[in-house]
């Protein structure tokens, strides 16, 4: 008698732990479906979508009067951050916003006569670097803001034009294009301001810096060998190659989450659309159709 009380007493303590740590219905394993940002003239008007990395289920998130451009998915996946113009904005300059994954609960970051593009989030989602060019003086600079928008800072302070800012995946670097004479160069910067350091030197442009998610290379966009194409290199400039080999030109690389691939932009084919290919630079495959220009994808982290 006192051994099968034992049992039945194991038996309920063991029962809701089976259903609690095991059950069926847990999903905590399984994959989210990869999804990639980008902006679409289809309907229009220069909006801000959405698609799952395959090219699948693609659907508009904004619809604005304005001139939606350049989003960037935050770190958690939550918010977009993007740049838009608007006729009725006080300074008819392009502005950062921010909105929710679903294209709900939009709101301006920045509100200045300044012309500000490019957002790029820093790793743990509380700031936010872009670009501002200020085009009475005909300069533009990198700054830092919190993810509302409140104290902006310039972190570049230089008689160059600033643009397309990438944070490292430790958040304590930016790298960033420097335009000098038209022709752009990649640079390093702490975050801070301090140690800003050259990686690329020759005669042509190279802009358009992606970090890796590993923290170990750099995607950018380079015009050396006569149009725009997409390579790679070591963060500190060594074994630069090419990994796009096309006519056209390729831009704006964004890194897959396992740094495995590469989404860019490209007119390859005529008109301008969003590609991924293996971070080696085979199995290149369009995503969006050829009935719009598409551009400026990002990938969800």
């Amino acid at each position: 008698m006192k051994n099968r009380f034992s049992l039945w007493l194991l038996v309920l303590l063991v029962f809701p732990l089976v259903f609690s740590c095991g059950g069926g219905d847990d999903d905590s394993g399984s994959s989210e479906i990869q999804q990639i940002v980008f902006r679409s003239s289809r309907d229009g008007n220069s909006e801000i979508y959405i698609m799952d990395a395959d090219g699948g289920n693609q659907r508009r998130i904004t619809s604005n009067s304005s001139y939606d451009i350049m989003p960037a998915w935050s770190p958690d996946g939550r918010k977009i951050a993007f740049a838009s113009q608007s006729p009725d904005d006080e300074f008819f300059q392009r502005q950062i916003y921010a909105m929710d994954a679903d294209g709900s609960n939009q709101r301006k970051l920045t509100n200045n006569s300044l012309d500000n593009i490019f957002p790029s989030w820093s790793p743990n989602g509380n700031e936010i670097a872009f670009s501002s060019f200020d085009w009475s003086g005909g300069s533009s600079g990198i700054y830092i803001m919190n993810s509302d928008g409140s104290s902006q800072r310039r972190v570049t302070d230089n008689d160059r034009g600033d643009e397309h800012p990438s944070w490292s995946p430790d958040g304590q670097r930016i790298a960033f294009a420097s335009y000098e004479s038209g022709i752009a160069q990649i640079y390093i910067i702490d975050t801070d301001g301090s140690n800003e350091t050259p990686i690329t030197s020759d005669s042509s442009s190279n802009a358009y810096p992606a970090w890796s998610p590993d923290g170990t290379q750099i995607a950018f966009t380079s015009s050396r060998d006569g149009n725009k194409e997409i390579y790679l290199m070591s963060i500190d400039g060594s074994n630069q190659q090419r990994l796009t080999t096309d006519l056209s030109y390729d831009e704006g690389p964004s890194w897959s989450p396992d740094g495995a691939r590469l989404a860019f932009s490209s007119d390859r084919e005529g008109v301008p659309g969003v590609y991924v290919m293996e971070k080696d630079g085979s199995q290149v495959t369009r995503l969006t159709s050829y009935n719009s220009s598409n551009g400026s994808p990002s990938w969800k982290p």
